[in-house]
């Protein structure tokens, strides 16, 4: 039977998990290749298409924020940025600051679209266009209103043709369902009752429809847009769906699945596939010479305790010990694709230390020289000090250790660790590792219930004070109510209600649900909060007024693997060169646009480098331009002085130029 898949339309490059050697400005018409039709270059390709905003800037009368008043003062160059930015944001050259001077180039592009030609729906780089896809009913009640979804006219113009010329019988809507993918079943339904659609592979690292299968059998919206869900072992039951639509057989012979027959929607048994347990190399970036692995695809976090976590609940298996003996054939699978990689990002939920040690001795004694990152539990085990020193010998750079809070009376409420757990344990795994070449980076959460400012007080000043220490990472995400976790299940423990009623449950299509505290009176300001923890101690150079964020500009970091990267050449943390001032001379960057706010009356200077900016009248643009050539630091301030001396004082002068060379508006010849 003809079938075939269809990705999702997100984030550029599927926020950048996808880093590709593609020029989007080459991204003209859509192709199917190996049953697979993936739209998302060629959606990018329009919103970053330099016409389109060049046409913005020339037609449109733009805002007064600083980065509108300096695309103004010179189009031209913020073109050129752009251009560049969409070349080199997935080079693995990039260092921290590069990287995010691409992604707020890219992000104004997008700020800029969304101001002028999509309007009400906001699009950014790393969601696409931001649209509330909880609901089921929502998205079928308003995907094929024009004015309800900025997705719908790429749609009909660009994807439908090649469903149509294509003529699958089998659509495999890849990802969780969203107003572009269900936009996409509803016409096909429009057209064709008889193509059969299903959602698969929508399970990611904390999202899965294996969380809301009990109520899925009631979505019944979700069942008038696609036929069939696959719940778990994705490419199995795929094949097992064709064949049994192949041989017209009932659907309840294909297990694994939940589907809409003539009367209601059935669920079938779950049925775990006798396979091999290889590791499955998933998402690999060749460019980069890096790797994701899943060194054991059928294995799930083995702590499996903590209240807030629903990890686990994405699958239908158990963890069974007996299939430890498989490890070591494991690795020895990934011996021929291991041929020219540099780094390798292991991609398990936890792995345990003992396995840890048989990935660096496999390392060490196949001789193969990479940089690699796994996900580990806290533990005392981790400070055996030959353990340490065979994981640095292996190439470790980054170990990923939950943590959650720096607060006790927090982590005994989400069960976290043992009761005899201490942040001594923690502090001298980091000490440890730092001073054997490995990176540790803690993910954090704020808000759990019964959380006090307190409680985060703690975890703030302690993750800075092992930052200031050993140079540790970490991401601070908001708690979510997870809808298959414990806190849920339980919620008058946690004296919280829930808001979603059944009703809404049985239409939702996200896995969080709504819920508020109990007689608890505290700043609920939590993204503020830790955006600013994080640009406090791991951003000090961003800028207060950039698009995007810290937590997302780190969660983009990741994605990409980055941070593997930064870590394995200390570029992340390494520090700016001093400069000798006194005999070297300045130059005004070639990156600095100056516009002219008509409103304020003042000049705005933006750097597209670092993006800052700063604002003066004529006599400061007089200083910068006293660098338009060439010019020592005591020269510059010589000239100045002897224009006037009552408004270029020298002191007042130096301190300025030297503030402008820390932000690089000024830089060294």
């Amino acid at each position: 039977m003809q079938y075939l898949h269809i990705s999702q339309v997100g984030g550029l490059f599927h926020e950048l998990y996808f880093p590709e050697d593609i020029d989007l400005s080459n991204v003209k018409i859509l192709k199917i290749s190996n049953n697979y039709l993936d739209a998302n270059n060629l959606f990018w390709s329009h919103i970053l298409d330099i016409k389109t905003i060049k046409k913005i800037i020339d037609e449109y009368p733009l805002s007064s924020c600083p980065q509108y008043i300096a695309i103004k003062g010179n189009p031209e160059l913020f073109l050129k940025q752009v251009e560049e930015a969409k070349k080199k944001l997935c080079t693995k050259d990039n260092d921290e600051k590069t990287f995010f001077k691409y992604l707020e180039t890219l992000s104004i592009a997008c700020r800029l679209y969304s101001d002028y030609i999509s309007y009400s729906y906001n699009i950014t780089v790393q969601n696409g266009f931001e649209i509330n896809e909880s609901s089921a009913k929502r998205i079928y009640d308003d995907c094929l209103k024009e004015e309800l979804n900025p997705y719908l006219n790429f749609i009909i113009t660009n994807i439908m043709p090649c469903i149509r010329e294509y003529n699958p019988e089998i659509v495999f809507i890849d990802g969780r369902p969203s107003m572009y993918n269900m936009t996409i079943c509803r016409l096909i339904k429009k057209e064709n009752l008889n193509i059969h659609i299903c959602i698969t592979r929508h399970s990611s690292e904390y999202y899965s429809l294996n969380k809301l299968e009990n109520y899925l059998q009631k979505n019944d919206f979700l069942f008038l847009m696609v036929d069939s869900v696959i719940l778990d072992f994705f490419a199995e039951t795929e094949q097992k769906l064709i064949s049994a639509l192949y041989e017209k057989q009932n659907l309840n012979s294909v297990p694994n699945l939940i589907f809409k027959d003539t009367k209601s929607i059935s669920f079938t048994k779950i049925q775990i596939p006798n396979t091999d347990y290889k590791p499955e190399i998933s998402e690999s970036s060749l460019s980069r010479k890096m790797l994701n692995v899943h060194i054991e695809k059928h294995a799930k976090c083995y702590w499996n305790k903590c209240y807030f976590c629903g990890i686990n609940k994405k699958y239908h298996f158990e963890n069974d010990t007996t299939k430890d003996k498989y490890f070591n054939n494991n690795l020895e699978s990934l011996l021929p694709s291991l041929k020219g990689i540099e780094y390798v990002w292991f991609i398990d939920e936890a792995i345990t230390v003992s396995k840890l040690k048989k990935i660096a001795t496999f390392f060490i004694e196949k001789k193969i020289h990479i940089y690699w990152q796994a996900r580990c539990r806290i533990t005392p085990e981790l400070l055996n000090e030959e353990t340490i020193k065979l994981l640095a010998s292996s190439g470790l750079k980054e170990l990923r250790l939950g943590l959650e809070s720096a607060s006790i009376t927090v982590l005994n409420s989400m069960n976290k660790f043992e009761k005899d757990f201490s942040l001594k344990i923690v502090e001298d795994i980091c000490q440890k590792y730092q001073n054997n070449g490995i990176s540790i980076h803690f993910p954090m959460i704020i808000g759990f219930p019964g959380e006090t400012d307190a409680d985060r007080r703690m975890t703030y000043d302690f993750l800075q004070s092992m930052n200031r220490k050993y140079k540790i990472t970490f991401n601070i995400n908001v708690f979510m109510l997870d809808i298959s976790s414990y806190v849920f299940l339980n919620a008058d423990k946690f004296d919280i209600d829930i808001l979603d009623n059944d009703l809404t449950l049985n239409d939702s299509l996200t896995n969080s649900v709504k819920w508020i505290r109990k007689n608890e009176n505290i700043d609920m300001q939590l993204n503020l909060l830790r955006d600013q923890y994080m640009r406090d101690i791991l951003y000090t150079w961003m800028p207060l007024h950039a698009i995007i964020k810290p937590h997302i500009f780190y969660r983009l970091s990741e994605t990409i693997r980055n941070t593997l990267i930064w870590k394995s050449i200390n570029s992340g943390n390494k520090k700016e060169k001093i400069i000798d001032e006194n005999n070297s001379e300045f130059i005004l960057s070639d990156n600095i646009s100056i516009g002219y706010d008509s409103k304020r009356k003042i000049n705005v200077i933006y750097n597209w480098d670092t993006h800052h900016y700063v604002i003066g009248n004529e006599n400061f643009l007089l200083l910068l331009k006293s660098f338009n050539k060439p010019q020592t630091i005591a020269k510059s301030i010589n000239s100045l002085v002897s224009i006037d001396k009552e408004i270029f004082n020298p002191i007042e002068v130096e301190k300025l130029i030297y503030k402008l060379i820390s932000n690089k508006f000024i830089i060294k010849e």
